[in-house]
């Protein structure tokens, strides 16, 4: 996806919900209707115009901009089925690739991990043919991708490392300072699952931000699994007092 895309797509929402059409922003901008569509399906807008565009309508441009950071940071993705299976084939390549989306400078790994400089060098190409990273003359690096990094459930790594979660991550006291355990039941609106589901993406991806300012030297540093799950589920014993029937309509 260019990157003029994303913020294309928040721009038009914005022109919408206040109610302003392509035939408007023409007559402001002197330009046809045609014009003015072109310039949004086609992405031929100069960073000029954009403003000018804002200014018209009273957007803060900056606002915009932000938002397009914000969505691709709530915004999930997944690997494809092809790079989870050259993952569970070379798992070191999987967790090299995790460090560097954690913002691990290579030097920084190759300190702090059990890694030499041929085999990360070989892992930047792997990951550069990959097209998950784009790599740059003296090992320099950019992440393809952004946002939380999710596995598919049915795929090769996701599909593991399920069933160990489900057996083995909460056979726990979670007694201790460095473990939490929390459950909560509560009635929940179909409508408002979404929602959660965004709130709960939101605060992992604001964890992992926050997580990133320690260093792996740091003595108190240690690797921490994060379990968050949601689903309808009734335990008996709450619900010893049930809830009436809706009474049943009377055929007229």
């Amino acid at each position: 996806m260019r990157q003029i895309e994303p913020l294309l797509d928040i721009l038009k929402k914005a022109l919408k919900s206040k109610g302003v059409t392509y035939k408007d922003l023409a007559q402001r901008l002197n330009l046809s209707e045609a014009s003015v569509k072109r310039h949004f399906s086609s992405g031929d807008l100069s960073l000029n115009r954009l403003e000018e565009i804002c200014q018209l309508v009273d957007l803060n441009f900056l606002e915009l901009c932000k938002q397009i950071g914000e969505r691709e940071s709530s915004e999930g993705w997944y690997l494809s089925v092809e790079h989870e299976k050259v993952f569970s084939e070379k798992p070191r390549l999987f967790y090299f690739y995790i460090l560097l989306r954690a913002e691990k400078t290579l030097a920084n790994i190759l300190k702090n991990y059990e890694i030499e400089m041929p085999e990360a060098e070989s892992f930047l190409l792997t990951l550069d043919k990959l097209n998950l990273i784009e790599l740059h003359p003296a090992n320099k690096y950019k992440i393809k991708k952004v946002g939380l990094f999710r596995l598919r459930r049915d795929g090769p790594i996701g599909r593991t490392l399920f069933e160990r979660t489900k057996k083995e991550f909460l056979q726990d006291d979670f007694v201790g300072d460095e473990k939490f355990l929390r459950f909560s039941l509560m009635g929940i609106h179909q409508g408002q699952v979404k929602k959660f589901q965004m709130k709960i993406d939101k605060m992992i991806q604001e964890m992992q931000e926050e997580a990133k300012f320690f260093s792996d030297d740091d003595p108190n540093m240690n690797e921490t699994g994060i379990l968050i799950a949601l689903r309808p589920w009734h335990y008996d014993q709450i619900e010893a007092i049930k809830k009436r029937k809706p009474p049943q309509r009377k055929g007229g």
